[in-house]
């Protein structure tokens, strides 16, 4: 996101730092009461989202979706799904679906990355990331305070802040008219869910890279940390179960999209350091 707080008094900045090192302390603190027997995952990538480079794109020259009956996709619509131990059901609403909450964006960091739903995230198109709503969904979204409204097709999975209920891209942001404020209260309305079953092969066949297993879980952040700000990729740890005999944190690079990009971030990591990698399917 874009630094709202830039040239902020000194005062204002000191009660940051202590509020963001509260934050951190918490954070910390809720990891170490992981429910014994289940897996978590940590993920890790480059530091902070921002805008693209040229922020002079003209958003007015997106073009508005031709919306149209969709199958509901083959990925993304696994249900229920588990993200930082919070569980979520994805939904199957009706005509009348409506929400209001703050709503986000995302942008350079995720772009040309792959979506919940294996498509690749265009931050110059009018997408968005939503809990719940079943993909590919279309939504209204009016923000509340300008009056700007616009539709947007849902494909991500996403934002996973209690306190938000959908996650713009850059584009569909910016002609909303928030990059700048970061957040802002919306309205979201359902114009057209997918047709069909949601079933979802993909929870069985998403491709990583798994660096390694390590019983030293710093030790597994650092290397997560180190690969996702060198290579601007998703890195995850994910912790073997507490029953196990000795406890593992594996290290994994991905979703992957095809070959192509498998072997882009093999010769990646092999100048990195990291030869022993191997293809995990999940």
């Amino acid at each position: 996101m874009t630094n709202t707080f830039r040239g902020a008094p000194p005062r204002v900045l000191l009660w940051l730092t202590l509020a963001v090192a509260i934050c951190l302390t918490g954070c910390d603190n809720n990891r170490q009461h992981k429910k014994p027997g289940q897996e978590t995952t940590e993920t890790y990538g480059p530091p902070v989202d921002a805008p693209p480079d040229d922020e002079t794109f003209d958003v007015q020259r997106v073009a508005d979706w031709d919306i149209r009956p969709e199958p509901a996709s083959e990925f993304g619509n696994h249900s229920p799904y588990e993200v930082l131990g919070q569980s979520y059901e994805v939904t199957h609403p009706d005509a009348h679906f409506s929400q209001t909450g703050l709503a986000s964006w995302y942008g350079k960091k995720f772009h040309g990355r792959l979506t919940s739903n294996r498509e690749t995230f265009d931050m110059y198109r009018f997408t968005a990331a939503h809990r719940t709503l079943p993909l590919p969904s279309y939504v209204r979204v009016t923000n509340l305070k300008n009056g700007r409204s616009l539709v947007v097709r849902v494909n991500d999975r996403g934002p996973f802040k209690a306190d938000r209920i959908i996650d713009l891209s850059w584009a569909a942001a910016k002609k909303l008219g928030y990059v700048d404020d970061g957040i802002t209260k919306v309205r979201i309305e359902l114009v057209q869910a997918p047709q069909g079953d949601m079933t979802d092969a993909g929870q069985s066949g998403l491709l990583f890279l798994q660096v390694g297993a390590f019983a030293d879980e710093q030790k597994a952040k650092t290397i997560a940390k180190h690969i996702g700000q060198k290579t601007q990729s998703t890195v995850h740890i994910r912790a073997t179960e507490h029953s196990q005999p000795s406890r593992l944190y594996r290290v994994r690079v991905g979703p992957l999209a095809n070959q192509a990009q498998i072997q882009r971030l093999k010769q990646r990591l092999k100048k990195l350091g990291f030869e022993q990698h191997r293809l995990v399917v999940e």
